[in-house]
C-alpha cells in the first residue's frame, strides 16, 4: 500500500510539470497567431496606403499636364508658334513642376531621349523608364495609361517613387517630329540651345517621356 501511494504521488507530481510546458507552448502559439494577424493588418493598411499615394501622384501629374499643355497651347497659336514653345518647355515647365513641388512631394519630369539635360533620369527613374518602355513596346499598349511605383526603404524611412508615361502628342510633332521636317527657325533654336538635343524623330503616340513623382513618407 505505501508503495503503491508513492507511485501515485509520483505519477501527479510528473503531470504537474506537463501542465507548465502545456500552457506555454499555448502561450507562444498564441502570441505568434496575434503577431501573425497584426503584420497582416499592417500589410492591408500599407497597400490601401501606397493606392491612396498613388491616386495623389496621378493627380498631382493630371494638374501638371493640364498647366503645360494650355501654356503650350498658348505659345503654339500666337506669334512665335513652335520657337516660342521650346521657351515654354524650357521656362515654364520647371516651374510648374517646382510649384506643385509642395508638403513633401517632388514632381518632374524626365525621359530616355533628352532635350534638356537638367531632366535626365536619376537610377530609380532609369528602372521605371526601362518598365514603362517594356510595356510600350508590348502588343497595342495604351501608353497613357502607363504607371510605375514602387516603395523605397532605406536608413532615413520609406518614399514613395511614381511615374507616369508621357505619349507623344499631335501638339508636340513641331518640336519633337521628324528632325527634317521642323521648321528651320525650330531647328537653328534647338541647336543653339540643346546642341546635343535626342529628342526628335518621334511619331505620335509613341513613349515620349514620363512625369516623375516622389515623397517621403
Amino acid at each position: 500500500m505505501v508503495f503503491a501511494v508513492v507511485v501515485a504521488a509520483s505519477g501527479c507530481r510528473g503531470e504537474s510539470r506537463q501542465a507548465p510546458r502545456a500552457t506555454s507552448e499555448a502561450s507562444e502559439a498564441s502570441e505568434a497567431s496575434k503577431a501573425r494577424a497584426t503584420s497582416e493588418a499592417n500589410e492591408a493598411s500599407e497597400v490601401e496606403d501606397v493606392e491612396a499615394l498613388t491616386r495623389d501622384a496621378h493627380a498631382r501629374t493630371d494638374r501638371f499636364q493640364a498647366e503645360l499643355k494650355a501654356e503650350l497651347l498658348g505659345a503654339m497659336e500666337g506669334d512665335g508658334g513652335p520657337v516660342e514653345a521650346i521657351a515654354v518647355c524650357r521656362e515654364r515647365a520647371p516651374a510648374i513642376a517646382a510649384a506643385m513641388s509642395e508638403d513633401g512631394w517632388v514632381v518632374g519630369r524626365t525621359a530616355a531621349r533628352l532635350r534638356n539635360p537638367t531632366n535626365a533620369p536619376n537610377e530609380w527613374q532609369r528602372r521605371g523608364l526601362a518598365d514603362l518602355q517594356q510595356r510600350a513596346a508590348g502588343d497595342n499598349p495604351d501608353i497613357a495609361a502607363l504607371e510605375w511605383h514602387e516603395i523605397e526603404r532605406g536608413p532615413e524611412g520609406k518614399r514613395l517613387l511614381y511615374m507616369r508615361a508621357i505619349p507623344m502628342g499631335g501638339l508636340c510633332l513641331g518640336c519633337h517630329g521628324p528632325a527634317e521636317g521642323l521648321d528651320p527657325a525650330v531647328r537653328d533654336q534647338l541647336a543653339s540651345l540643346y546642341p546635343e538635343d535626342e529628342a526628335t524623330g518621334f511619331a505620335v503616340g509613341e513613349l515620349r517621356g514620363a512625369f516623375v513623382v516622389s515623397k517621403t513618407l
